[in-house]
């Protein structure tokens, strides 16, 4: 087993979990640690697994749903908790899944060019949300974001283990399936995925950008 991606393997898994650790809700110090060091074994072990075609690293996809979208949905859901000059009656989310590789780094770079909003976290008050969007009309707010858990991983994958474009492509699909159904299901007990939805990078260049 070659050390050097051992080691490379690790590096990732910390920095992902710790990127994840940062929207928890739990405030004890002492248990956001244990939380991150639990995501970082089971990313670890991810990673490590990826010669069977990558098929767990659908549990990133959960863990963005739970880490990420619930809370942050409770957050713009009330819209004021959303920060600055403007007053939103609306507040739309689009979540944009990648179908591809390039994709995946194109998705990034446009999210950071998108403005900036700082969002009010009702369930940790000293961890506010910050989201990429921009304003349509004079009330609206649209907001953009991608796992980027998935940029992280899949560019491990493309890099080191030398995954075809066609075989990343195929496990983005099956990603982008797990977290909608994953989602769905959350959806039937409760309405905080109301505003949320779902797009293609193709969706958001013809009718957002």
């Amino acid at each position: 087993m070659n050390t050097l991606s051992i080691i490379k393997d690790i590096i990732i898994s910390a920095v992902i979990a710790v990127l994840t650790s940062g929207f928890f809700e739990v405030s004890n110090i002492i248990y956001q640690s244990i939380i991150t060091v639990l995501i970082l074994i089971i990313i670890f072990l991810i990673l490590r697994g990826i010669d069977k075609k990558a098929k767990r690293m659908e549990i990133l996809s959960i863990l963005y749903a739970e880490q990420f979208l619930i809370p942050f949905m409770k957050a713009v859901n009330d819209t004021e908790n959303i920060r600055g000059a403007t007053k939103f009656n609306k507040v739309k989310v689009f979540i944009i899944l990648p179908e591809s590789i390039t994709e995946l780094g194109d998705i990034k770079q446009l999210i950071m060019k998108l403005d900036r909003f700082n969002i009010s976290n009702p369930n940790n008050k000293t961890r506010d949300f910050y989201a990429s969007g921009q304003v349509i009309g004079q009330d609206q707010l649209s907001i953009f974001d991608t796992p980027m858990t998935w940029v992280a991983g899949l560019e491990h994958l493309n890099k080191v283990k030398a995954m075809s474009d066609r075989k990343l492509s195929q496990l983005l699909t099956k990603m982008a399936n797990d977290i909608k159904a994953y989602v769905k299901k959350l959806d039937k007990d409760t309405d905080i995925f109301k505003n949320l939805s779902f797009i293609s990078f193709l969706d958001y260049k013809s009718h957002y950008q």
